[in-house]
């Protein structure tokens, strides 16, 4: 009898390695350590998910961290194999995602998840599918909303005029500008000391980095707007997706959907509202939000940067204004 369950036990687990072995393995950066609370909240959930269906099929190893890739190179390591799946933003892929930039506008959205769900409706009507040929989204998601956090309350609110603004893009290096302001190049990871030493007066930036980058400790005064924002994706080498057997791309077409393009987009709501909570002491921090008298003022002043971009882009004043319907539409519920 025992000797039948050994052999029985020994078949299954011939079974069982058998199956692990036709598993096509895609490489996942995170480019995250894993207890960065979007692995933990998303992406790992749905790495196991994915997992648990592929079985058989396919497997994701997430590679957490930037010892294969980084935010500056992800997409080369992307479309050369290195790793099939990733995670990164459009605006370090210089030239490629104009149109898809096109959610990086002043004042078209106010949540994250409204801008990512509309994206996604974005680049399934094909109209952003030439700056698709490498990758396949199988999310996207679009950061929360830029506002301004001063290191000390200013003199006026209405502008800019005298200050240095870190302001990462083109978009936001106009915003600055428009208002008087002078743009500081700042990396993410250096606007702490840059904020403390006084080498800028403010930065545009979205709550939900103020717990991972400690901005709560050198900023008090907190002007709340819509001035732009930044897409990415977690996406996969084409050729790979491609070559998948047809099983396997049904897996992971089942959990690329818009669905969970949502569902990340409300992840990083969340973080906004979690980075807001840490200035809501009325002791230390001020929160304001921009008045409509100067918010409109500040749309007029602006138009000239979604002007120069539908000019700029290719097809852009079509993919704008389909962009601007498609969130109309998400923000009714459609």
């Amino acid at each position: 009898m025992r000797t039948i369950c050994f052999a029985a036990l020994a078949a299954l687990a011939l079974v069982s390695a058998s199956a692990r072995a036709d598993e096509v393995p895609l490489k996942f950066t995170t480019l995250a350590n894993p207890d960065f609370s979007g692995n933990t909240q998303v992406l790992a959930p749905w790495t196991e998910k994915v997992n648990a269906e592929g079985k058989g099929l396919l497997r994701i190893e997430p590679i957490y961290g930037l010892a294969v890739a980084n935010h500056g190179n992800y997409y080369d390591r992307l479309i050369n194999d290195v790793v099939q799946i990733s995670f990164g933003t459009t605006s370090s892929v210089s030239g490629k995602f104009r149109k898809t930039n096109v959610v990086g506008l002043p004042f078209l959205t106010d949540k994250a998840e409204t801008a990512g769900v509309s994206l996604w409706r974005l680049y399934k009507t094909g109209l952003l599918d030439d700056e698709w040929d490498q990758v396949v989204p199988l999310m996207l998601f679009v950061f929360p909303q830029t506002g301004l956090h001063y290191r000390s309350e200013p003199k006026t609110i209405e502008n800019l005029n005298g200050l240095k603004v870190i302001a990462v893009g083109k978009v936001l290096g106009d915003v600055t500008t428009t208002l008087g302001g002078a743009p500081v190049t700042t990396p993410i990871f250096e606007m702490y000391p840059s904020l403390q030493r006084g080498i800028a007066d403010l930065a545009m930036i979205n709550y939900s980095s103020f717990e991972p980058y400690k901005l709560a400790e050198v900023t008090n005064f907190h002007l709340e707007t819509n001035l732009g924002t930044t897409p990415g994706m977690v996406a996969m080498n084409r050729a790979r997706y491609n070559a998948l057997p047809e099983a396997a791309r049904k897996v992971l077409d089942a959990n690329a959907t818009e669905k969970d393009t949502r569902v990340y987009g409300q992840y990083w709501d969340r973080g906004q509202e979690y980075g807001r909570k840490l200035v809501s002491d009325p002791a230390q921090h001020k929160i304001v939000k921009l008045p409509d008298a100067i918010a409109q003022t500040w749309h007029q002043k602006m138009a000239f940067i979604a002007d120069d971009w539908s000019r700029d882009t290719p097809n852009g004043a079509a993919v704008l204004a389909k962009y601007k319907e498609i969130v109309k539409q998400v923000e009714t519920g459609m």
